[in-house]
């Protein structure tokens, strides 16, 4: 297993497995997760005997809060949580929490599996304010919305992510296919910019 501060990589039985693991900062993207990011999404085309990948978030309070804005900071713009063109298909496992970027990153991936507790946004979390409607939805409405497919019980995320990737690892190579959702195709929404 390939270890990095804020960022795992483990390959199980062909499944990339790709750990947002920044569990203080509700796994938010600073620079040095980008950066390991992007090494991730990089090793899913190099690494041998890879055929799917999860991208799921350390902790069950949040799969990620998107690019991290502690501390007043703009982010870079290499600082992203998009993946650029992939080898393989991708899942996202919705553990928890999910806005901003993050939520850009669900609507990207192949398929999303979410816990039951899962809450998304395309917007970052802000305090609630009187007479304001609320921002999150929950895993259901996103399911009904076509955003994830798939909502089940947090201990059988691991479980239901693995099977979902590995019955995507038996498709065609993605260069024998077209996309599984081009913008527009009716089967999950595009991806909003986000800033």
């Amino acid at each position: 297993m390939e270890t990095h501060r804020s960022v795992l990589f483990d390959v199980v039985d062909g499944v990339a497995w790709i750990t947002l693991n920044r569990r203080a900062a509700l796994n938010a993207v600073d620079g040095l997760m980008a950066a390991e990011l992007r090494e991730a999404w990089e090793c899913l085309g190099t690494t041998p005997g890879v055929r799917a990948a999860v991208v799921i978030g350390a902790g069950a309070e949040a799969f990620s809060l998107g690019l991290d804005r502690s501390h007043g900071a703009l982010p870079a713009p290499a600082d992203s949580l998009e993946p650029p063109p992939l080898a393989v298909p991708l899942v996202a496992a919705v553990n928890g929490i999910a806005c901003a970027e993050a939520y850009g990153l669900v609507c990207r991936a192949d398929r999303a599996v979410a816990a039951r507790h899962a809450r998304l946004s395309r917007a970052r979390p802000a305090l609630p304010q009187r007479g304001r409607g609320r921002t999150m939805m929950s895993a259901r409405e996103a399911r009904l919305a076509r955003i994830v497919d798939t909502v089940v019980p947090l201990p059988l995320l691991r479980q239901e992510a693995d099977a979902v990737a590995r019955r995507l690892a038996l498709t065609p190579a993605p260069d024998e296919m077209t996309p599984s959702h081009p913008a527009g195709d009716g089967a999950r929404p595009a991806a909003p910019s986000v800033g």
